[in-house]
């Protein structure tokens, strides 16, 4: 097998013959064993997102696109998702280098997660997560500023691991990252962020965060 050169967008860019097109997946332990994870009859662009999942749930690790006329290509899914890892961790940073995060105002940090999350499933959830903790102790506002974005999405999105990284937060030795937690509880609500929040008001020091944490946990039961 040869393996694809590195792509450039989330999109694989080719020229559809008019015969129906077959994305395949086949495991590097047999290449005569190949499973169809993806059918077209005629798109122009494949997103990787529609069969990245499912290249995964089949524990494929090469891509083989089938085109007709004897044309095929096969690319290497862990060289092609490493890129699109790295892809999104520069664009995620280059956008809270742009624009701070403001209360009441949407970022756009906000919308790559959630369609990266929609797209790429747990394999966002892993990139998220790395780019969390890998600042966590050396740029700490990084991990504050990710926690708040990630704390402002639907809980469709973010359980159960969201609840998971706001716990997290709750345990920085940064105040910053330690108020996103909060305000990610706060922003999902339930039983779980409650008594999440009632046994953390114990510990925490800052008396401003410990007044605001008491007013989240009044609000809750107050509903």
């Amino acid at each position: 097998m040869s393996t694809g050169s590195a792509l450039q967008s989330s999109f694989i860019q080719i020229a559809i013959p008019p015969n129906p097109t077959t994305f395949l997946g086949t495991d590097d332990s047999s290449e005569d064993d190949d499973t169809v994870i993806c059918e077209s009859q005629s798109a122009k662009e494949i997103n990787i997102g529609d069969w990245s999942s499912a290249a995964a749930s089949h524990h494929l690790s090469w891509l083989r696109f089938d085109l007709g006329h004897e044309f095929i290509t096969e690319i290497d899914l862990s060289t092609l998702l490493k890129d699109e890892q790295n892809k999104f961790t520069r664009k995620l940073l280059n956008l809270l280098d742009q624009e701070p995060i403001e209360t009441g105002n949407r970022h756009p940090v906000e919308r790559l997660i959630a369609n990266s999350l929609q797209s790429y499933e747990s394999m966002a959830i892993n990139w998220i997560q790395a780019i969390y903790l890998r600042n966590f102790k050396r740029r700490p506002s990084i991990s504050a500023a990710i926690l708040r974005c990630v704390g402002r999405l639907d809980t469709v999105l973010t359980a159960p691991w969201g609840v998971g990284l706001a716990i997290s937060g709750l345990s920085s030795p940064d105040v910053e990252i330690r108020e996103a937690g909060v305000r990610a509880l706060e922003m999902w609500g339930g039983i779980e962020s409650l008594e999440t929040l009632k046994v953390y008001i114990a510990i925490e020091q800052e008396s401003w965060l410990k007044e605001y944490i008491q007013d989240v946990i009044i609000d809750f039961e107050s509903e």
